[in-house]
C-alpha cells in the first residue's frame, strides 16, 4: 500500500521563506533587546548596537516559502559570491530570505511605519496581517539582522570556500601563506583571508600575529601541541596540505555546531524509511551544503566563462564551461597560452583569467 508522501513531506523537509515585498535597511529603529540564537538579552545603556538592520518591508504581508536544499543546492556558493554591500546583501535576502529566525535584535513593531495595501478595521488586525506568527510578549516584535552580521558570515563562507579550492588544487604557494609552522612551540598557525591581506599579515613578527589579525581582516587560528595533540600527531612538520585540511574541518565542524541540524525519519512513497536533514536556519542549510560538497555527496564547479555554479556530479571530470560559453573560453585559452609563450603573463595569471587551476594550464602547455 502506497502512502501519500507529499502530504507529509513538509513535516520532514527544511523550508524557508522570504517576503514578497522584500526587505529594506533601517538605521533609525531602537531595539529593545538582543536575540542570540533564541536567548533574549537586555540592552544596557550606552551599549553599542550595530546598524543598519535588515527588516521585512511592511507593504504587504505575503511570504513565499521554498525548499533551499532541494531547489537551491548551490546556494552556499551564491552566498559566498554575494557583494558585501547593502545593495548586494539586499538582492540575496530578497530572493532567499533572512539568515536566521532567532538571531539579531528585537524591535517593537510600534516603531514600524506601515504602508497599508488593504483596508483594516484596527491596528491589532493590521499587526496580525503583517506579522501573524510573532510571539506574544505583551508587545509584538520583529527581528532586525544587522549588516555586520551578514558581512561576517559572507566573509566566513568565502574564506572557507577559498581554502577548500586551494586544497583541491594543491596550491602550495597560497597554502604556505595560510599555514605557518611554529618550530619552537611545536604547533602551527593558520591565517585566512584575501591572499594580499594574508601576505601583509605574515610580514608581522610572529608574536604580533596572534593579536593583530583583525587589523588585517584575517581570521587567525593556532593549533598547538597541547590543545590539538591528536591533530598534530597526524601531521609532519613542513607539511602544508594536511594542516590546511585540519583547519577546514575545524571551520566546518564549528559552524555545524553553532547552526545545528536535525535528523527526521519518514516513509517514502513506497513505504521505505527515508532520512531527512533539517537545519535550524538558512545559514545552517548553506553550511550543510558546503559539508556535502566537501564529502563528495554534491560537487559543483563554476563555469569559467559566465561564472554560474553548476552541479557536475553527472558531468565529465574535466568539465570547465557550458556549451554556450565554449567559444569565449577557447579564445581566452588561446590568448593566455600566447601570453605565456611571449613572457607577458605567468601561468598563475593565465589560470586566474581563464577561471581554471594552475595544473590545468600546465596540461595545456604540455599538450600544445
Amino acid at each position: 500500500m502506497r502512502n501519500e508522501f507529499g502530504e507529509f513531506r513538509e513535516m520532514a523537509t527544511f523550508s524557508w521563506q522570504y517576503p514578497v515585498s522584500g526587505f529594506y535597511w533601517e538605521n533609525n529603529l531602537k531595539p529593545l533587546r538582543s536575540l542570540e540564537y533564541g536567548t533574549e538579552k537586555e540592552i544596557h545603556e550606552n551599549e553599542y548596537v550595530p546598524k543598519p538592520f535588515l527588516i521585512e518591508s511592511p507593504e504587504v504581508m505575503t511570504m513565499k516559502r521554498y525548499l533551499p536544499l532541494d531547489e537551491e543546492p548551490a546556494l552556499f556558493l551564491k552566498f559566498s559570491d554575494t557583494d558585501i554591500s547593502e545593495e548586494g546583501i539586499l538582492r540575496f535576502a530578497n530572493k532567499y530570505g533572512r539568515l536566521w529566525s532567532n538571531n539579531g535584535y528585537l524591535i517593537d513593531i510600534e516603531q514600524i511605519e506601515f504602508i497599508p495595501k488593504i483596508e483594516v478595521r484596527s491596528k491589532e488586525e493590521q499587526y496580525n496581517l503583517w506579522f501573524p506568527n510573532v510571539e506574544e510578549r505583551g508587545h509584538s516584535f520583529i527581528i532586525g539582522e544587522p549588516f555586520i552580521y551578514w558581512k561576517t558570515e559572507i566573509i566566513s563562507m568565502r574564506n572557507a570556500i577559498r581554502l577548500w579550492k586551494w586544497i583541491e588544487n594543491e596550491d602550495i604557494g597560497k597554502l604556505s601563506l595560510v599555514v605557518n609552522w611554529d618550530r619552537v612551540g611545536g604547533g602551527f598557525d593558520c591565517a585566512l583571508g584575501e591572499i594580499n591581506d594574508i601576505k601583509l599579515f605574515r610580514r608581522l613578527p610572529r608574536e604580533e600575529q596572534r593579536s593583530r589579525g583583525f587589523e588585517y581582516n584575517i581570521k587567525y587560528r593556532y593549533f598547538n601541541k597541547n590543545i590539538s595533540k591528536e591533530l598534530l600527531g597526524l601531521t609532519k612538520k613542513d607539511d602544508i596540505i594536511l594542516p590546511a585540511k585540519i583547519l577546514l574541518n575545524d571551520i566546518i565542524n564549528t559552524k555545524l555546531k553553532n547552526h545545528p541540524l536535525h535528523l527526521r525519519l519518514l516513509l517514502d512513497e513506497n513505504n521505505y524509511p527515508k532520512q531527512f536533514v533539517v537545519p535550524e536556519s538558512l545559514l545552517g542549510a548553506m553550511w550543510f551544503q558546503f559539508f556535502q560538497s566537501i564529502t563528495g555527496e554534491k560537487k559543483y564547479k563554476k563555469c569559467a566563462v559566465c561564472g554560474t555554479w553548476e552541479n557536475v556530479n553527472e558531468k565529465r571530470e574535466d568539465w570547465l564551461y557550458h556549451d554556450s560559453c565554449g567559444s569565449t573560453f577557447r579564445s581566452r585559452k588561446r590568448r593566455g597560452l600566447i601570453s605565456i609563450i611571449v613572457g607577458k603573463k605567468t601561468i598563475e595569471e593565465v589560470a586566474e583569467s581563464c577561471g581554471v587551476s594552475v595544473s590545468v594550464v600546465k596540461e595545456w602547455i604540455e599538450n600544445k
